[in-house]
């Protein structure tokens, strides 16, 4: 039920992305859903992967290498003091296989 809530939602993005007509002066902006479909999954898999954070409908956004780019590349979190970036990183090198 979720997966397919998260379907519909997307498709809502798109279209409404496609009708949008923004004139701004910079076109920086957050990522819609549908930009974020890669990224999320509903489970911790047991594969290679870096965890993200937990993504707008609660589902869990994670980075898997692929045949093609088998690299994961590089991370940035940005946070307040005491938010817990050294703690996700942390964890991320202890679970992170052959970090050892």
């Amino acid at each position: 039920m979720k997966r397919l809530f998260y379907a519909l939602v997307c498709i809502g993005a798109r279209i409404a992305a496609l009708f949008s007509r923004s004139r701004k002066l910079y076109a920086s902006r957050f990522a819609r859903l549908d930009e974020l479909s890669h990224l999320v999954t509903t489970s911790l898999a047991t594969e290679t992967s870096l965890l993200l954070g937990i993504g707008p409908l609660n589902h869990i956004l994670r980075v898997a290498p692929t045949p093609e780019r088998r690299e994961l590349g590089n991370l940035l979190i940005c946070a307040p003091t005491r938010a817990g970036k050294g703690l996700h990183a942390t964890s991320q090198i202890l679970t992170f296989p052959h970090s050892h």
